[in-house]
Protein backbone atom coordinates (compact mmCIF):
# COMPACT_ATOMS: atom_id res chain seq x y z
CA UNK A 1 0.00 0.00 0.00
CA UNK A 2 2.83 2.74 0.49
CA UNK A 3 4.59 1.67 -2.80
CA UNK A 4 1.25 2.68 -4.05
CA UNK A 5 0.58 6.23 -1.78
CA UNK A 6 4.20 7.09 -3.23
CA UNK A 7 3.43 6.69 -6.98
CA UNK A 8 0.11 8.54 -6.32
CA UNK A 9 2.05 11.40 -5.18
CA UNK A 10 4.06 11.69 -9.00
CA UNK A 11 0.30 11.78 -10.53
CA UNK A 12 -0.96 14.89 -8.36
CA UNK A 13 1.17 17.62 -10.02
CA UNK A 14 -1.08 16.23 -13.33
CA UNK A 15 -4.16 16.38 -11.64
CA UNK A 16 -5.74 18.67 -14.15
CA UNK A 17 -4.92 16.03 -17.03
CA UNK A 18 -6.61 13.36 -15.50
CA UNK A 19 -9.38 15.06 -14.72
CA UNK A 20 -10.17 16.19 -17.70
CA UNK A 21 -8.97 12.66 -19.35
CA UNK A 22 -12.18 11.50 -16.78
CA UNK A 23 -13.83 14.10 -18.29
CA UNK A 24 -13.86 13.17 -22.02
CA UNK A 25 -14.15 9.68 -21.19
CA UNK A 26 -18.07 9.95 -19.55
CA UNK A 27 -18.46 12.26 -22.82
CA UNK A 28 -17.58 9.55 -24.99
CA UNK A 29 -19.48 6.71 -22.97
CA UNK A 30 -22.74 8.99 -23.19
CA UNK A 31 -22.36 9.48 -26.93
CA UNK A 32 -21.75 5.96 -27.47
CA UNK A 33 -25.08 4.88 -26.30
CA UNK A 34 -26.71 8.07 -28.20
CA UNK A 35 -26.36 6.29 -31.48
CA UNK A 36 -27.88 3.21 -30.47
CA UNK A 37 -30.59 4.99 -28.51
CA UNK A 38 -31.29 6.98 -31.81
CA UNK A 39 -32.39 4.04 -33.71
CA UNK A 40 -35.05 2.49 -31.72
CA UNK A 41 -37.55 5.41 -32.26
CA UNK A 42 -36.66 4.93 -36.09
CA UNK A 43 -37.84 1.24 -36.05
CA UNK A 44 -40.50 2.54 -34.04
CA UNK A 45 -42.01 5.14 -35.82
CA UNK A 46 -41.05 3.81 -39.75
CA UNK A 47 -41.68 0.25 -39.26
CA UNK A 48 -44.67 0.44 -36.53
CA UNK A 49 -45.84 3.28 -37.53
CA UNK A 50 -46.61 3.66 -33.80
CA UNK A 51 -46.21 6.81 -31.76
CA UNK A 52 -43.39 6.98 -29.46
CA UNK A 53 -44.29 6.13 -25.66
CA UNK A 54 -42.07 6.04 -22.84
CA UNK A 55 -44.52 4.68 -19.95
CA UNK A 56 -46.71 6.28 -17.81
CA UNK A 57 -44.87 9.08 -16.45
CA UNK A 58 -41.84 10.04 -18.16
CA UNK A 59 -40.34 13.49 -16.49
CA UNK A 60 -41.72 16.84 -18.23
CA UNK A 61 -38.58 17.24 -20.46
CA UNK A 62 -39.07 14.22 -21.88
CA UNK A 63 -42.45 13.88 -22.41
CA UNK A 64 -42.28 17.36 -24.40
CA UNK A 65 -39.75 15.75 -26.44
CA UNK A 66 -41.31 12.71 -27.38
CA UNK A 67 -44.42 14.78 -28.37
CA UNK A 68 -42.36 17.33 -30.69
CA UNK A 69 -40.98 13.77 -32.04
CA UNK A 70 -44.49 12.61 -32.96
CA UNK A 71 -45.35 15.70 -34.53
CA UNK A 72 -42.92 15.63 -36.92
CA UNK A 73 -43.38 14.28 -40.31
CA UNK A 74 -41.47 10.57 -40.91
CA UNK A 75 -39.08 12.11 -44.08
CA UNK A 76 -37.92 14.87 -41.58
CA UNK A 77 -37.80 13.31 -38.75
CA UNK A 78 -35.52 10.34 -40.75
CA UNK A 79 -33.54 13.33 -41.94
CA UNK A 80 -33.01 15.14 -38.25
CA UNK A 81 -32.00 11.55 -37.00
CA UNK A 82 -29.61 10.86 -39.60
CA UNK A 83 -27.71 14.32 -39.05
CA UNK A 84 -27.82 13.47 -35.52
CA UNK A 85 -26.25 10.12 -35.77
CA UNK A 86 -23.34 11.55 -37.68
CA UNK A 87 -22.90 14.31 -35.71
CA UNK A 88 -23.00 12.34 -32.30
CA UNK A 89 -20.55 9.89 -34.25
CA UNK A 90 -18.34 12.47 -34.69
CA UNK A 91 -18.21 13.90 -31.44
CA UNK A 92 -17.90 10.60 -29.72
CA UNK A 93 -14.86 10.14 -31.77
CA UNK A 94 -13.52 13.46 -31.15
CA UNK A 95 -13.56 12.92 -27.67
CA UNK A 96 -12.17 8.97 -27.72
CA UNK A 97 -9.42 10.66 -29.12
CA UNK A 98 -8.57 13.89 -26.74
CA UNK A 99 -9.28 11.11 -23.66
CA UNK A 100 -6.45 9.15 -25.50
CA UNK A 101 -4.58 11.86 -25.67
CA UNK A 102 -4.53 13.20 -22.73
CA UNK A 103 -3.88 9.90 -20.63
CA UNK A 104 -1.18 9.24 -22.77
CA UNK A 105 -0.07 12.93 -22.02
CA UNK A 106 -0.75 12.97 -18.43
CA UNK A 107 1.30 8.87 -18.47
CA UNK A 108 4.41 9.82 -19.90
CA UNK A 109 4.81 12.79 -17.82
CA UNK A 110 4.27 10.60 -14.72
CA UNK A 111 6.88 8.71 -15.84
CA UNK A 112 8.93 11.30 -17.16
CA UNK A 113 8.80 12.68 -13.16
CA UNK A 114 9.63 9.27 -11.81
CA UNK A 115 12.79 8.60 -13.82
CA UNK A 116 14.36 12.32 -13.31
CA UNK A 117 13.51 11.20 -8.74
CA UNK A 118 15.27 8.37 -9.99
CA UNK A 119 18.28 9.74 -11.64
CA UNK A 120 18.43 12.44 -9.00
CA UNK A 121 18.64 9.76 -6.83
CA UNK A 122 21.38 7.98 -8.56
CA UNK A 123 23.52 11.18 -8.99
CA UNK A 124 23.59 12.08 -5.43
CA UNK A 125 24.84 8.73 -3.95
CA UNK A 126 28.11 8.86 -2.85
CA UNK A 127 30.98 6.88 -5.51
CA UNK A 128 31.42 4.06 -2.77
CA UNK A 129 28.23 2.97 -3.70
CA UNK A 130 29.32 2.23 -6.83
CA UNK A 131 32.28 0.54 -5.46
CA UNK A 132 30.44 -2.22 -4.03
CA UNK A 133 30.17 -5.06 -6.40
Amino acid sequence: MNTYLRLIRYVKPHLAILLGAFGTMIVASILDNVSIAAVIPVVTIFLGNQQISLGTHPPAFVGHIIGYINTIPRETFLRYLVFFVVVAGFLRAATMFLQTYLMNAMSHRTIRDIRNDLYRKLIHLPVSFFARS
